[in-house]
């Protein structure tokens, strides 16, 4: 399945749960159609934790601020937890990046 295939039903996933409010789906697909546009062409079942903290190494050289990229992991998490609900994946490259090691690396 093409990423744009998994991020349409993603979506579509998000639309029929009444579990998130408006914002918070809202929130969710934005940022996972902005890391979707970073992986290029790169197959999202493929990402590493690497590809994640290059995710958040871009971000803070495009000026943005701390608390959007946590919200970014936020939701790439909850993108691969959808995933590998789905057996798309077998594991969630965005596990261990929680408040703590987001912040380890946006120290300069």
């Amino acid at each position: 399945m093409s990423n744009k295939e998994l991020f349409d039903n993603y979506k579509d996933y998000l639309a029929n749960n009444d579990y998130l409010g408006a914002n918070t789906k809202y929130a969710y697909i934005c940022d996972v159609k902005f890391y979707m546009t970073f992986l290029e062409e790169m197959d999202v079942s493929k990402a590493e934790p690497g590809t994640i903290m290059q995710l958040i190494r871009h971000m803070k050289s495009i000026g943005r601020a701390n608390v959007s990229i946590h919200r970014m992991i936020v939701s790439v998490r909850n993108f691969y937890k959808y995933l590998k609900q789905e057996k798309i994946v077998e594991s969630n490259p965005v596990k261990d990046f929680n408040t703590r090691a987001v912040n380890e690396i946006l120290e300069p």
